[in-house]
């Protein structure tokens, strides 16, 4: 699983403290919160970055392909199954961003699948290319190296 995005900077101090701290050792910098934060900003920032790269090029390669996104909806009144069709990729992850806590990648089945965590309950989408008819699985590597 992977970590696209989450809103709680201080979740993710405390998963990648001693990492961070190491890092700023290695740059000489003076260990305290200020800078332990200022760090996991830019970490994520870094993190964030590199995907929408990712997303930019995946979405140049596939050229007119559309893409179709099958999800299961964590509601507060239970679970609700939809499909819809995207022109790219880069527009479903911003719907997807819609009211959510944390964003996950994971390598399902060989599927993308994007597990995003919200005040109802979590919401799983998997991604699929449209061809000529048929559908085939996007997989978290084809999207990064621009499928």
């Amino acid at each position: 699983m992977i970590k696209l995005y989450n809103d709680d900077v201080c979740e993710y101090v405390n998963a990648c403290k001693n990492e961070i701290i190491e890092n700023l050792k290695n740059d000489d910098a003076e260990i305290n919160d200020t800078n332990i934060y200022n760090y996991a900003y830019s970490d994520m920032q870094f993190y964030y970055d590199e995907l929408k790269n990712g997303v930019r090029a995946f979405d140049n390669l596939k050229g007119n392909k559309k893409i179709l996104v099958v999800a299961s909806l964590g509601l507060w009144y239970g679970r609700k199954e939809a499909k819809r069709i995207f022109n790219n990729l880069q527009d479903i992850l911003f719907k997807c961003f819609e009211d959510v806590n944390a964003l996950y990648f994971e390598k399902k089945n060989s599927t993308l699948t994007l597990r995003a965590t919200h005040h109802d309950g979590e919401n799983f989408f998997k991604f699929y290319v449209l061809d000529h008819g048929k559908k085939y699985a996007i997989t978290y590597d084809d999207m990064l190296r621009g499928f």
